[in-house]
């Protein structure tokens, strides 16, 4: 690669990983849903808004996120759905593995998503994959306290002709939340956070590399509101 060509690549790398890193807050914090399903052949649609910030030693960068989302029952114990927010289009899911009735709701939540875009023939992308454990305890007949441990993982990846790079970073972190329910509506008010476990790192003109517990931590407070018809 000649002079200019090298000076030709590093103009673009450069301002593709400045948007791939202004992006990291795509990853979204926070409960978000009971942890009760809703019940075959229910339903819920609700909106969710949020505040984000993600800090280290020297930095501190907030945001404000809002999400839409609807779910589906597709059997008792099943949930299925699809939300638009700050990961882009995700599927979403929801397993629950205790009996309806009983005091302590545990289900498992996943979800996957992701977004692209060709800004000035620059590839960029962006994944998001979440493995929550819900955990609901009822506290009175409209009230659920909800615990949410999840692991988290985020990749970035950009290509520019035969330059590229990925940034891959896996997350440790948890929300609590509580569920209240007033008629067919429901309001969950939550916070949460994400700590950094291992970041990888990949181009195209250098050897890859780990990291491992740094990076910066992710904070967030949320407040969702949600119409539908459950159990």
């Amino acid at each position: 690669m000649n002079a200019k060509s090298g000076s030709g690549y590093q103009s673009p790398v450069r301002a593709a990983a400045l948007i791939l890193f202004m992006c990291s807050g795509c990853a979204s914090v926070g409960v978000f849903q009971s942890a009760q399903t809703l019940g075959r052949k229910n339903w819920e649609l609700g909106v969710e808004l949020s505040s984000q910030a993600q800090t280290s030693f020297d930095s501190l960068s907030l945001f404000p996120l809002s999400a839409v989302l609807f779910r589906y029952g597709v059997a008792e114990a099943v949930d299925v759905g699809v939300r638009v927010g700050p990961a882009g289009i995700e599927a979403t899911s929801k397993f629950m593995f205790t009996q309806r009735g009983a005091p302590v709701h545990v289900s498992l939540a996943p979800s996957v998503g992701g977004t692209f875009w060709v800004p000035s023939g620059i590839a960029l992308g962006t994944g998001q994959a979440s493995l929550p454990l819900l955990i609901g305890v009822d506290v009175s007949e409209r009230a659920e306290l909800i615990f949410a441990p999840k692991v988290h993982d985020s990749l970035f990846a950009m290509s520019a002709g035969q330059a590229g790079g990925t940034v891959n970073q896996l997350f440790l972190g948890a929300a609590v939340g509580v569920a209240l329910k007033f008629g067919r509506f429901k309001v969950l008010p939550d916070f949460g956070f994400l700590a950094p476990v291992a970041t990888t790192t990949w181009r195209s003109d250098l050897p890859p590399g780990t990291a491992w517990f740094y990076g910066r931590w992710t904070f967030q407070a949320n407040v969702s509101v949600s119409l539908g018809r459950a159990r």
